[in-house]
C-alpha cells in the first residue's frame, strides 16, 4: 500500500520489522522539528490523556494535580486502563517525567500502585465507570461536557 494511518506505536513495530519504508514528504517543512519522527515522519495527531472525575462523587474540591488522584480519599475509587493491556496508558506512565520532575513522576507511579486502582481494558470502560458513579475518578481521555 502507499499510505497507512495507524497509531505510531504500531507503526514503529512495523518499521522495526522492515514492513514500512521511510518517506520524506515536502510538507514536513511545515511541522516543528520535534514533531517529526526520523523514521515515521510527521506526528499528525496527539492524544490527550489525563484525569476525569464525576462531580457528584468527588466530595470537596476536584483533583487539580495528578498527585491529587492518589490521595487516600480516592483509594479504591480510581479506575484506569491496565497498562499491561493498553499501550496508551503504558506510554503515558512512561512519559510522565516529561511533565513532572523525575522524582515526582516516580513518586506518583509508586503512589498510583499503592492507590490500588480498578483496572479496565481501555479508556471507554474507565470513562463509563466515572459517568455511572462506579468510580469517582479515572485516567482516560478527558472531554468537556
Amino acid at each position: 500500500m502507499d499510505v497507512i494511518g495507524i497509531p505510531g506505536d504500531y507503526m514503529q513495530l512495523m518499521v522495526n520489522d522492515g514492513a514500512l519504508a521511510k518517506y520524506d514528504s515536502p510538507s514536513f517543512k511545515g511541522f516543528a522539528k520535534d514533531a517529526i519522527d526520523p523514521l515515521l515522519g510527521a506526528r499528525y495527531r496527539n492524544i490527550l490523556f489525563g484525569v476525569i472525575y464525576n462531580r457528584n462523587e468527588v466530595k470537596g474540591s476536584a483533583p487539580k494535580t495528578l498527585e491529587d488522584i492518589v490521595k487516600p480519599e480516592f483509594r479504591g475509587k480510581l479506575t484506569m486502563p491496565h497498562p499491561v493491556n493498553h499501550l496508551t496508558t503504558t506510554q503515558w506512565l512512561a512519559s510522565l517525567d516529561k511533565i513532572l520532575p523525575k522524582a515526582r513522576a516516580e513518586k506518583f507511579i509508586y503512589d498510583l500502585a499503592a492507590a490500588k486502582p480498578v483496572f479496565v481494558d481501555n479508556t471507554i470502560p474507565a470513562a463509563e465507570r466515572v459517568s455511572s458513579a462506579e468510580s469517582a475518578v479515572a485516567i482516560s481521555f478527558p472531554r468537556l461536557s
